[in-house]
């Protein structure tokens, strides 16, 4: 593998883990407002 591709594909699995944080940020938001208004 040259440098070039192992740069890429790291850069694109740090997109990939950035996506699944805001993912679980969106989810735990939503479970925060239905709390609050259920309450």
């Amino acid at each position: 593998m040259d440098p070039e591709s192992v740069v890429i594909k790291a850069s694109s699995e740090r997109e990939g883990q950035n996506a699944q944080v805001l993912q679980l940020t969106a989810n735990i938001n939503i479970i925060f407002v239905s709390t609050l208004i259920l309450t």
